[in-house]
């Protein structure tokens, strides 16, 4: 159909990234972030550079929990942005990268499911699960960690 229309001329890789782009759009408009994933992918495949704006909305969703995927969105949408765009992708990335590291963490200390940290990709903010207090920066988690292991190592009971 979009032949048909001539969008984008006789260009069929403008076309295509248009209509992909598209897609995203409603996509995301509609909470289909497996749509609006595979579509990001083929963008993201072809190089197309216009869909930046499109992928860094999918990557920064927190909705979407695929944050494998949300890190190989933002790194192209940091790639192809235009300069007054990368401090505010940069801050996203910097708090994707945040709660992946998080997860981690929290997987090699509790790998059975226990207590955790939760991140926001979006505001970064940091919340212990069942606890009031959230901290907010990286000085209130450095602070939470540092007690939470003065809490394990004083309910140890064997020391080296």
């Amino acid at each position: 159909l979009a032949e048909l229309l001539r969008v984008a001329g006789e260009d069929p890789e403008e076309r295509r990234g248009q209509v992909l782009i598209l897609l995203v759009e409603q996509a995301l408009r509609f909470h289909d972030y497996k749509a609006a994933s595979v579509h990001c992918r083929e963008l993201m495949a072809t190089g197309y550079s216009k869909s930046w704006d499109v992928c860094s909305q999918l990557g920064q969703s927190e909705s979407y929990q695929d944050l494998a995927t949300c890190q190989e969105l933002m790194a192209f949408a940091l790639t192809h942005c235009p300069p007054s765009s990368i401090e505010p992708l940069l801050a996203a990335s910097s708090s994707l990268q945040r709660e992946i590291l998080c997860q981690k963490v929290n997987f090699q200390i509790h790998p059975e499911g226990g207590e955790s940290i939760n991140v926001s990709p979006l505001t970064g903010r940091a919340q212990q699960e069942g606890e009031a207090g959230v901290p907010g920066s990286n000085s209130d988690l450095f602070h939470w960690s540092t007690a939470a292991t003065m809490k394990v190592l004083s309910s140890t009971t064997t020391t080296t």
